[in-house]
């Protein structure tokens, strides 16, 4: 039997269709490539995103722990949830999961300040700014440790008092060197002489009080000129030659390179080594050994100023400078302020060395520039000895 013949027209429509299903096949496989490509690509975005924010977070936690201040971050309860390593040293550890309220009343000393300032135990002085966190709920703490700010304002506070006080005392002490003067005059007069030396001896030593305020007072030079270290030590016997006779004591002045010069005021300087003399002669005990001796170099000149005492306790070595601060009930604890304030006012530095006995001073002053020792050229050395007549 004879097979029918296909239709010519069934054949077409199939063709197409075959032709439409394999274009939309291949469609649908570009598209699914497509698909695959942009996922790709979206996981790349997505891991390079989160390795960008493990990267800032990194930065973020270093520049946290880096800040000097302390910062806190505080849930909608007030709980600290994360902290630096500055607010770690201001509040102690560990700080995340405890309430502010519960760390301040640990670490504050007193009442919360009106202005954000809080005295914290150990004796630091903090400002704490809050503010809101914008994304979530909560808050951020910044605290600023100001506690050098705070004793550089006290520090300036008190030099502000001290000015104050150095012009009343110098218009003071002008009103009474008149008085004092008078006073001198009659006293020379007075008869016994044991009621003669008394009187005079006070009024000598308050003469000498009235003088360290006006020298502390006055701080700065009048005039500046060149001297000879040759004509300081020779100022210097004669202004105290007669206190250690008195004394009993033994003076020697050492100078090597005694041609070495200065710049400023000789008188100036002089009196602040008699100031060290006087010094020596009150808290070396009887007939003390006073050695003065002076080097130069190239830049420097170099003053030691040294007794055979029993020394300066080391309780108050740290404050012999500061000005009013005394040992003594009818001192003024002016002397070694002013020895210090005439020094500085030369543009040298005095300090108190460490010795085995009694107590030794260092003043370093600035060379003058001419009139130097050459390089070969020997540096003469000159003995000045005095002897008081109990110590001889």
């Amino acid at each position: 039997m004879d097979m029918a013949r296909p239709d010519p027209a069934q054949l077409n429509r199939l063709t197409d269709a075959f032709s439409a299903f394999n274009e939309v096949s291949q469609q649908l496989e570009s598209a699914y490539r497509e698909l695959e490509r942009q996922v790709a690509q979206l996981n790349e975005a997505l891991a390079a995103s989160q390795s960008e924010r493990l990267v800032l977070g990194e930065r973020l936690a270093m520049l946290l722990d880096a800040l000097p201040g302390g910062v806190l971050v505080l849930d909608a309860a007030g709980t600290v949830v994360e902290c630096n390593r500055g607010a770690e040293q201001l509040f102690g550890t560990p700080l995340v999961g405890q309430t502010w309220e519960t760390v301040r009343e640990a670490a504050v000393i007193g009442q919360d300040g009106a202005s954000g300032e809080l005295h914290l135990r150990g004796d630091r002085w903090v400002f704490v700014t809050r503010r809101p966190l914008v994304a979530e709920s909560g808050s951020i703490l910044l605290v600023q440790d100001h506690s050098e700010m705070r004793r550089l304002r006290m520090l300036r506070q008190r030099q502000e008092r001290l000015s104050a006080m150095g012009e009343m005392m110098a218009r003071l002490a002008h009103q009474l060197r008149t008085p004092l003067s008078a006073a001198l005059l009659y006293a020379s007069r007075a008869e016994p002489e044991t009621l003669r030396e008394r009187l005079t001896g006070r009024l000598r030593h308050l003469e000498r009080m009235i003088g360290d305020m006006l020298a502390f007072a006055n701080g700065e030079l009048s005039e500046v000129a060149p001297f000879g270290v040759d004509a300081l030590f020779e100022g210097l016997e004669q202004v105290v030659g007669p206190m250690v006779e008195a004394a009993g004591a033994r003076l020697e002045l050492v100078q090597v390179a005694a041609d070495a010069r200065l710049e400023g005021q000789c008188e100036v300087l002089r009196d602040a080594l008699a100031n060290l003399v006087a010094n020596s002669l009150e808290h070396a005990g009887p007939a003390p050994h006073i050695r003065i001796e002076v080097r130069a170099g190239d830049e420097w000149i170099e003053i030691r100023v040294a007794d055979d005492g029993p020394g300066i306790p080391a309780a108050v070595r740290e404050r012999i400078f500061e000005p009013f601060f005394t040992t003594r009930a009818s001192g003024t604890g002016l002397g070694l302020a002013v020895v210090a304030a005439s020094v500085q006012a030369h543009g040298g530095e005095i300090e108190l060395l460490e010795s085995e006995r009694g107590a030794a001073f260092r003043i370093r002053l600035p060379r003058a520039a001419d009139r130097r020792i050459l390089p070969g050229q020997a540096a003469g050395t000159t003995v000045i000895s005095r002897t008081g007549g109990s110590g001889a």
